[in-house]
């Protein structure tokens, strides 16, 4: 197994089990994280607040905090590990899409999307 899929199973593992060193630990320098919910993109710097903020955001929707994922499409092209999937926020109606980029330095990027429409977290501290 090359090092990119390695290091791309790390950073789902670490969501899987809110575990923020893990995540922080499969990333790249360059890493960013886009969440068109927020102002501004979450960086290596940014994401384990962002991680501890999620099932709080996901509450305040009415939903249980855990994230739900299907539909998985992964490609291993040109040195970089893309994967896609479809995901929700368990207990509401808020669905989205997730690309992840990885190379072997680690998790360049993540870009969601929401559906139907881009929730408002006003009232959550991100």
């Amino acid at each position: 197994m090359s090092k990119r899929i390695e290091l791309r199973q790390m950073y789902g593992r670490a969501w899987d089990t809110w575990d923020a060193d893990l995540l922080c630990s499969s990333l790249a320098d360059d890493f960013y994280f886009d969440d068109p919910a927020l102002r501004e993109r979450i960086t290596i710097d940014t994401i384990a607040e962002y991680m501890a903020s999620w099932r709080d955001r996901v509450k305040a929707l009415g939903g249980t905090g855990e994230i739900t994922s299907r539909d998985r499409v992964k490609a291993d092209v040109d040195g970089a590990y893309i994967t896609w999937h479809w995901w929700g926020f368990a207990g509401t109606d808020f669905e989205g899409s997730a690309v992840t980029r990885t190379t072997d330095d680690g998790v360049q990027y993540e870009r969601i999307t929401y559906y139907p429409s881009t929730p408002s977290f006003s009232k959550v501290d991100i």
